[in-house]
């Protein structure tokens, strides 16, 4: 008997026991939803119809089990949860920023530690935050992210790197001026790691806050391929015929080659990791559903690099796109796909996987004589898919989907890359085939380079010829129009482009926000303050606290400002500058020991701004601890990017002066 008769026979004995105990709870509120019989709860919000994925187990268990073993399953655990294989408590040095970096295991929990050492190698701004999530199977790296009681998630500076069993700084985090503790996790990132999570309506929304709840998934799950399945659950549960249980689940191999790889290519599909495309703005975060088009959801750009040709822009997430980019794909008609080589609910065999996928290679080409063939090189992926060294993330090498003839160096390809920043020469639609107009083209190909802040003049041009009329822009275009002129400093202009939007978007919460930083740029503390008031009053964020404290202190309304700042740190607390202008409210205030604890925690947070060392050794001074002032004078003085920000300050044993 063969597995599906054993999960046929077993889904059989559930459906009637479950038939039978409904039967006696028929009048009870069991009968008002079958899986109340299961103890089952689907989700009902944002990303409705969606169960705990164990609830497939009882059907589909083998299936169920093997897929643990696969990457995307561990994509995103608890720390108590994830698969051991850290070396935690190694001290880990960062020379660029300065740092010293450590993940210890405490129990079943997880803390990361930063620190420097100052000239007497003692400690100083150190940190410690609790580890909420490990992202990440480990099989190539992991991540560590850090959640608020809030709901926002921040990843953490330090990976781990499992080919070489070491810790090094995680991508994006390799250079001094990296983003430290705040590079915020956006819903658009949590999508392709992790399953979907039971949140409200609309709160997925582009707009919204990128807030989670405090359980999540753990692991992307046999839902995100198969679509949500409580309807299907409530149908094998009612006793439906087979053809009805089965039309309330997606099975991807039965589906149009086009919308077979839109179920993998809906994370798989990242052709710039630099410039992600742009989610249709009529989708809410969460609309997506196996069975869909990818295109018809979000349009994918492909950008264009300074130095490095397209076919050498090899990246880690770049599975998809490189066999898109195949000859061999784009030449099979629809008969190669992403399931044509791998079975996503199983970890290949590594000894034998080359040779099965060899075999798929062999219903299209004939073998070729391998007499003269490479050591080492035994089947067709050995040669014509070699493994590389990933540009993006340098400590990883991965398989290279993008079938070619070669020959290849295969030496050189895995060599140790330096990482080096991508400076973006252009941006275009992927496919350029899509259906849009003139104006959604260029709308899809400016936003997306607006929002990483690549080449903004020119593309904020670009949306103004397309919508020259400011009252009559889309939502979220608009949007990104009044962010490209608040990086330009061009307040005056902002502040007329949210007013325009605000006519028709009264309500919108975050278009307040940036109408008040606007204002604030401007100089009108007053105006903003209204605005910023509005915003919070609509749903306070932590930039709109943070933004209408700016407003008040401007006025010196410095009790108010004060508490603005705090609840800002309340949501946020990891928020620098809240922390900094909470010191400088409680400073005026006469509370100087609260503001000197303010300035060392802004200093803990983000250790290597001169403004945040000025700050607290003007405080030490006032204090008369002209000692303490010194250290932080001459740390600060030797980690700051631009030390000569702090050579006017002058401390001694007596006093501390500016000169």
């Amino acid at each position: 008997m063969d597995n599906a008769d054993d999960a046929g026979i077993l889904c059989r004995v559930i459906r009637a026991t479950l038939i039978f105990i409904l039967g006696l709870w028929a009048t009870s509120s069991w009968a008002s939803d079958p899986l109340n019989a299961m103890g089952l709860t689907a989700t009902t919000g944002a990303a409705d119809g969606y169960l705990d994925d164990a609830a497939c187990s009882q059907c589909h268990r083998q299936k169920f089990e093997s897929y643990q073993a696969v990457g995307m399953s561990q994509s995103l655990r608890r720390p108590v949860n994830s698969r051991p294989m850290e070396r935690f408590g190694e001290s880990f040095f960062h020379a660029p920023s300065h740092n010293y970096y450590a993940i210890v295991k405490e129990g079943d929990s997880l803390i990361f530690e930063r620190y420097q050492r100052d000239r007497q190698g003692e400690k100083i701004n150190a940190l410690t935050l609790p580890i909420s999530w490990v992202m990440g199977s480990g099989n190539r790296a992991r991540s560590y992210l850090y959640q608020t009681q809030w709901g926002e998630l921040y990843q953490l500076p330090l990976g781990w790197y499992s080919e070489d069993s070491k810790w090094e700084m995680s991508p994006g985090f390799e250079f001094a001026d990296h983003p430290g503790v705040h590079r915020r996790v956006p819903r658009e990132c949590m999508f392709c790691h992790n399953a979907f999570p039971d949140v409200a309506d609309e709160s997925d929304d582009f707009l919204r806050p990128d807030r989670f709840p405090d359980e999540l998934p753990e692991g992307t799950g046999c839902q995100r391929c198969h679509g949500p399945g409580a309807e299907h659950v409530r149908s094998v549960l009612r006793g439906d015929p087979a053809d009805t249980i089965r039309a309330h689940v997606v099975n991807p191999a039965k589906l149009t080659p086009a919308r077979r790889d839109s179920v993998c290519f809906q994370c798989h599909m990242l052709p710039s990791v630099a410039v992600p495309g742009a989610r249709r703005f009529d989708r809410d975060l969460y609309s997506f559903r196996p069975g869909q088009l990818i295109s018809d959801y979000l349009v994918h750009v492909n950008a264009t690099q300074q130095g490095v040709e397209d076919e050498e822009r090899f990246e880690i997430n770049h599975h998809g796109y490189r066999m898109w980019s195949s000859a061999c794909y784009q030449r099979s008609g629809g008969e190669l796909g992403c399931i044509s080589c791998h079975d996503p609910h199983r970890k290949p065999d590594s000894t034998t996987f080359r040779a099965e996928v060899s075999d798929v290679c062999g219903e299209c080409h004939e073998a070729p004589d391998h007499s003269a063939q490479l050591d080492g090189v035994r089947t067709c992926v050995d040669c014509h898919m070699p493994t590389r060294r990933t540009r993006d993330v340098v400590h990883v090498t991965m398989t290279d989907h993008r079938i070619a003839r070669g020959p290849f160096d295969f030496d050189a390809l895995v060599l140790p890359l330096e990482k080096k920043a991508p400076v973006i020469t252009g941006v275009e639609i992927l496919n350029p085939d899509l259906a849009l107009d003139r104006e959604e083209r260029m709308t899809y190909r400016t936003v997306p380079a607006l929002r990483v802040g690549v080449s903004v003049d020119s593309a904020a041009q670009a949306l103004d010829a397309i919508w020259p009329n400011a009252s009559s822009v889309p939502l979220i275009p608009g949007y990104e129009r009044i962010n490209a002129a608040l990086a330009q400093r061009d307040f005056s202009r902002a502040e007329g482009l949210a007013s325009s939007l605000l006519d028709q978007y009264s309500e919108e919460p975050l278009l307040w926000t940036v109408h008040g930083v606007a204002l604030l740029g401007l100089g009108d503390a007053e105006a903003a303050e209204e605005s910023l008031r509005r915003s919070s009053r609509l749903l306070a964020t932590p930039e709109s606290e943070y933004n209408l404290g700016l407003a008040l202190y401007l006025q010196k309304k410095t009790e108010q400002a004060l508490g603005s700042f705090e609840h800002a740190i309340d949501m946020r607390p990891i928020m620098t500058n809240a922390w900094k202008y909470r010191a400088l409210c409680q400073s005026a205030l006469g509370k100087r020991e609260d503001a000197r604890n303010a300035w060392k925690r802004a200093l803990e947070l983000s250790p290597a701004r001169a403004d945040l060392y000025r700050g607290m050794v003007e405080i030490l001074r006032s204090l008369e601890d002209m000692k303490t002032a010194q250290r932080y004078l001459d740390h600060g003085r030797a980690v700051v990017a631009n030390p000569r920000e702090l050579t006017d300050l002058y401390c001694d044993e007596f006093e501390c002066s500016a000169r």
